[in-house]
């Protein structure tokens, strides 16, 4: 009986908003989506995706060149962070060994090297 109405509710919501669709746009569902559809794939369209990919993959400034750090300069840049980091860890004095080996195990990482080395 709840099921009974439940569908009842649905099939009026579903009736609404076909009508709704149909008063909006002047015509069905279907062909709404098949004029969109076309749309999409006209040639001027497709010619605007194809230079937006292109500049998104090959853009017209070359990526600026990094400089390469010397070893000296990276053993700065860890011993300033750590001290920054060991600084501002609430309750350090308990675990600073744990944050200290956690700390050298990151910065001697492959991916912390690779974006802050």
């Amino acid at each position: 009986m709840i099921f009974d109405e439940q569908g009842r509710l649905l099939k009026l919501i579903r009736m609404t908003l076909v009508q709704f669709i149909r008063v909006t746009y002047g015509s069905t569902i279907n062909r709404q989506v098949r004029r969109y559809i076309v749309g999409l794939f006209q040639e001027e369209c497709i010619v605007k995706y194809l230079i937006m990919l292109r500049d998104a993959f090959w853009p017209k400034n070359p990526p600026i060149e990094r400089q390469t750090r010397i070893e000296e300069d990276r053993n700065e840049r860890r011993q300033q962070a750590k001290r920054q980091l060991l600084s501002n860890i609430p309750g350090i004095s308990q675990n600073r060994v744990f944050y200290t080996e956690t700390f050298d195990f990151f910065s001697r990482n492959m991916f912390f090297n690779i974006w802050f080395g």
